[in-house]
């Protein structure tokens, strides 16, 4: 049910959009370091993969509104002072993109805004020093919320196709998931 509210929240707010004006969709995947901030205690940082799809709506010629919603998914060994834990998050974020022209050919977007989580942890547990299991925790699931910011760069393949791009992405949930990664993406 949490993940249909965050499909049509998503969905929803593109409609402040004026309905004449163009707004571009891009879809992509990347890798980052996932922590989870677990109410009993944090979880490690664990390299996984993300994908993502969202939507541009230009305001004006630097600046726009960004939603996307992402979907990352990680496994956490337990050590002897951090959980153990399988994690799914599916965020959905707005924000406000400025793109700052350091030169001709770099203009890269920079993104501020902040984002919704609906995410689970399974599998929870703590071990000792030798490996043992401590104790199992139940499973967690809730809806929270967070701050993302990013840099994007759009970039050229050859002179007909420059809807490829590549960006860096932090953030940063008040309680669920944080992380930082890189990003490739396609605009269409």
């Amino acid at each position: 049910m949490a993940k249909w509210l965050l499909l049509t929240a998503c969905l929803c707010s593109l409609l402040f959009v004026h309905p004449v004006q163009a707004f571009d969709f891009h879809v992509g995947a990347g890798a980052g370091m996932f922590q989870a901030d677990d109410p009993e205690i944090k979880s490690s940082q664990t390299p996984s993969g993300f994908v993502l799809m969202g939507a541009k709506y230009s305001l004006s010629r630097n600046s726009a509104v960004v939603s996307e919603l992402q979907y990352s998914a990680f496994t956490s060994d337990a050590k002897t002072n951090r959980m153990g834990l399988k994690a799914k998050s599916i965020d959905w974020s707005l924000a406000y993109s400025y793109q700052y022209p350091f030169s001709y050919q770099v203009r890269p977007m920079i993104n501020i805004g902040g984002f919704v989580s609906q995410f689970s942890l399974k599998d929870r547990h703590r071990i000792d020093e030798n490996g043992y299991l401590i104790r199992q925790y139940d499973d967690h699931s809730t809806i929270t919320g967070g701050l993302i910011t990013s840099i994007h760069h759009d970039f050229e393949i050859d002179r007909f196709d420059s809807a490829w791009g590549l960006g860096i992405q932090i953030k940063y949930a008040f309680s669920g998931v944080n992380s930082i990664g890189a990003y490739a993406s396609y605009r269409f």
